[in-house]
């Protein structure tokens, strides 16, 4: 491959992309190039009917969450807010539900089967969710040193 999109957040700083560059390309070989910032947030119901603020309130009684699958950008900002934050995943019931999509979060709490899941902005308003910001993600392009002056890249 000759570029891709990297949006991984470091737990150990809160940066995104740069000790996950630093760590799987040490002697360089690729260039980083600033590409977009998307609000990463909870998807809820129209209106917040439940009052979901943070991860914490997830873990009250009766609220059902849905999940990114492990290894996704999604997802390890889910599992960093809940040990920054001191909270116990296993007390959010549905955290180990996992979808592969945005989307198909969103149409989870949508439909009613889900009351809150993790999710970009633009997920959230396609299917009509109330959303409650977490923080603005830093997603850009890698690409490859020996295809930065090809036609595709330029």
């Amino acid at each position: 491959n000759h570029c891709g999109g990297i949006h991984l957040l470091d737990e150990a700083t809160g940066e995104y992309n740069v000790a996950y560059l630093e760590k799987h390309f040490p002697r360089g070989g690729v260039r980083q190039v600033e590409c977009v910032y998307r609000q990463q947030g909870l998807m809820v119901a129209p209106g917040n009917p439940l009052s979901i603020e943070s991860m914490a309130d997830l873990t009250r009684n009766g609220l059902r969450y849905v999940n990114r699958q492990k290894g996704s950008g999604t997802r390890i900002l889910a599992d960093y807010l809940c040990k920054r934050d001191g909270i116990d995943s296993a007390s959010i019931y549905g955290y180990d539900h996992e979808e592969f999509t945005h989307t198909a979060v969103a149409a989870l709490v949508e439909s009613g089967s889900a009351d809150a899941g993790m999710g970009i902005y633009s997920a959230a308003k396609m299917y009509g969710l109330g959303f409650v910001p977490v923080c603005e993600e830093q997603y850009d392009l890698l690409i490859a040193d020996y295809a930065w002056d090809t036609p595709m890249v330029r």
